[in-house]
């Protein structure tokens, strides 16, 4: 994060230049979302090999390609093959109105 920089840090197109923000706001607060929901997963008893004891979002992305922008979580703690666990936060995540992916790794 940028010093002084709360809302939006200073991002451009690479091709035409044009200013972007990036919103730093809507980064953090999912990222706060991930970790409520995955603490939700462990109690709602979602069976997949996961570190339930040390899990948690790493980082939030936003992702632009020629499809739009998304955003993208990384949690850390969890197989990647977690296929189970990764649909309940997509899910969850979605419901709270984040277009996300969800991504695990230990």
């Amino acid at each position: 994060m940028l010093e002084g920089q709360e809302e939006a840090a200073p991002l451009s197109c690479w091709r035409c230049g044009t200013p972007l923000p990036l919103p730093l706001a809507d980064l953090r607060r999912l990222r706060e979302e991930t970790d409520r929901v995955v603490r939700t997963a462990f109690l709602d008893g979602v069976e997949d090999p996961v570190d339930w004891a040390n899990v948690r979002c790493t980082e939030t992305r936003l992702v632009v390609n020629e499809r739009g922008a998304r955003f993208q979580v990384l949690i850390h703690g969890a197989a990647p093959d977690a296929i189970w666990f990764r649909e309940y936060v997509q899910d969850r995540l979605s419901r709270a109105g984040w277009d996300v992916e969800v991504l695990t790794w230990w």
